[in-house]
């Protein structure tokens, strides 16, 4: 236990390295920054995917959000608590702003990791019509949801999923850009390893469960 304790406290320590001062200026009109990010190494790259899906814009934003359905295409999710959500929506059931905290479960002996994750939605018009959407994911801190020890608080330095309508508004585009770091005893290459399947990896799994709907 004091082993992840002591992680934590390291993670928490380290500055904001000048990579990712630079990523300030994509939030800067939000209301998520990185100013209060407990933890970013340096090191840790941004990672970038595209895929289209045949699918509107609204039921792809339908299942970005819903915690019912996130574990069956986020990898090792095993649970999602929904904290708070703003009553202004764009769609139906997909509310403006958000707060989640997630449990990943990590195969031995690796320790399970945890998030907490502000989102916010920006959409762009053009008349009645949708433009581009973009959901801004961001790792916060809640006094109700402190550290636990029987698992290493991980950080969502940065996460944008951009949304654009194809083919008349009948398919969607979908670009993703992140920068995670799970922190505990994980080295950085291994992270950035992860981090070059991982776009491609959550976007498949991400269309299948928005085609089945």
């Amino acid at each position: 236990m004091a082993l992840n304790a002591l992680e934590i406290t390291n993670g928490a320590l380290q500055p904001l390295p000048k990579h990712l001062e630079a990523l300030t200026s994509i939030l800067k009109e939000k209301s998520l920054s990185y100013e209060n990010l407990s933890t970013a190494r340096n090191g840790i790259k941004n990672f970038k995917g595209r895929l289209e899906i045949d699918a509107p814009m609204e039921r792809v934003a339908h299942v970005l959000f819903d915690p019912e359905t996130q574990g069956r295409w986020i990898g090792g999710l095993m649970n999602v608590s929904l904290l708070e959500i703003d009553s202004t929506e764009h769609w139906a059931n997909v509310p403006k702003t958000f707060q989640l905290y997630q449990e990943f479960h990590l195969p031995s002996p690796i320790w399970d990791r945890d998030y907490v994750l502000a989102g916010e939605w920006s959409v762009d018009f053009d008349g009645d019509h949708v433009r581009k959407a973009v959901l801004h994911l961001q790792s916060i801190t809640r006094e109700d949801c402190p550290v636990r020890d029987d698992r290493v608080r991980a950080a969502l330095n940065l996460q944008l999923y951009t949304l654009t309508p194809t083919s008349g508004g009948s398919a969607t585009q979908v670009d993703v850009e992140i920068n995670v770091d799970p922190l505990g005893n994980f080295p950085v290459f291994f992270v950035n390893l992860y981090g070059s399947i991982w776009c491609g990896k959550t976007l498949a799994a991400l269309e299948k469960v928005v085609l089945s709907k």
